[in-house]
C-alpha cells in the first residue's frame, strides 16, 4: 500500500522504511475467492538486472547499497550478488526467512540459443484478464 502511495507522489521514497502501514498490502489473495491480477510489461534488454526480494531484504538494506552490490556482481555473477545481499541483510539484523532472486539478462552465446524470461505463478483461484491477445 505504501509503495502505491509513493508512486502517486503522496509519500516520499524514504517513507517506505518507516511508515506505520509499510507492511499493509494493497491487494491480497486471502480476502476473496478470486481476484484479478495486475499485469504490466517491462521490456528487458541485454545487461538488465532484476531483483525479486522479500521484505526481509529491502527493509534492512537500503536501495543505494542494493544497487551498489548488484552493479558490482551482475551480470557476471548474479548468484554471488544474491548471496552478498542476503548476508548484508542478515548482518543488519534481518530475519532469517528472506527470499532473494537476482536475474541477469545475458546475450545468447549463439544465434540458435533463445533468450527470454517469463515467470508467473498462477494459483488456481486467480483470474488473469486477457490484456494481450493470443498470437
Amino acid at each position: 500500500m505504501v509503495a502505491r502511495l509513493i508512486e502517486e507522489g503522496k509519500l516520499t521514497p524514504d517513507d517506505l522504511y518507516t511508515h506505520p502501514q509499510r507492511n499493509a498490502f494493497y491487494l491480497t489473495l486471502f480476502q476473496q475467492s478470486s481476484i484479478d491480477v495486475d499485469i504490466s510489461v517491462c521490456p528487458l534488454q541485454y545487461g538488465d538486472t532484476l531483483l525479486l526480494c522479500s521484505y526481509g531484504l529491502w527493509n534492512v538494506v537500503r536501495d543505494p547499497i542494493i544497487e551498489d552490490i548488484l552493479n558490482l556482481y551482475t551480470p557476471d555473477d548474479p548468484l554471488s550478488a544474491a548471496d552478498v545481499l542476503l548476508q548484508k541483510a542478515l548482518d543488519g539484523g534481518g530475519p532469517n526467512n528472506m527470499s532473494v532472486i537476482v536475474v541477469s539478462m545475458l546475450q545468447p552465446q549463439s544465434p540458435t540459443q533463445s533468450s527470454g524470461l517469463q515467470v508467473l505463478a498462477i494459483p488456481a483461484s486467480l483470474h488473469i484478464p486477457q490484456r494481450f491477445p493470443e498470437q
